[in-house]
Formats: structure tokens, C-alpha cells, sequence
């Protein structure tokens, strides 16, 4: 098992972002980022929109297959898996 932060699509939860270090912050009212990121992990540069995207951290096992916009994490706190 391992601590990953996920950005998932909330109506569709396909993980649109995965890492696994540093922790979400807002940016302001409408969007977050991760703290530490640094442009090399190519962001979006006005940060995750949360009218659509959700930041979820979570200690899970990653299967093999797993495809950032194609694999999704279902599930609430407590209760994740990853469907590849």
C-alpha cells in the first residue's frame, strides 16, 4: 500500500491526475493545486477547477494497468478502489 494523491472527475471519477507526494491546497475559492508541484509535472497553471475535480488522498495498492484519464477511482474516504 502506498499514499497517492488522486484528481478525480467528480460525475465520472476518472483519475485525471496521480502522484504521490505533497499534500492539496486551495488556491482560492474555485481551484487547488498540490503544494509542491513544480512546472515539470505540467499542472494546470490556474490549478484543478473544483466546480469539476476533486483531490483525494488515499493509502491504496495501484493495480497494474492503471492509465491516468482512462482508469477511475470509485468509491468514498475509506472505501477506494481503482478500476483499470
Amino acid at each position: 500500500m502506498q499514499t497517492v494523491n488522486i484528481v478525480r472527475h467528480i460525475d465520472t471519477n476518472v483519475i485525471e491526475f496521480i502522484n504521490g507526494v505533497g499534500q492539496f491546497v486551495d488556491l482560492n475559492d474555485d481551484f487547488f493545486t498540490i503544494d509542491i508541484a513544480t512546472p515539470e509535472w505540467e499542472l494546470p497553471t490556474d490549478g484543478f477547477a473544483k466546480s469539476y475535480l476533486e483531490g483525494v488522498t488515499v493509502e491504496i495498492e495501484l493495480p497494474e494497468g492503471l492509465t491516468v484519464r482512462q482508469s477511475k477511482l470509485n468509491g468514498t474516504a475509506g472505501n477506494y478502489s481503482i478500476e483499470v
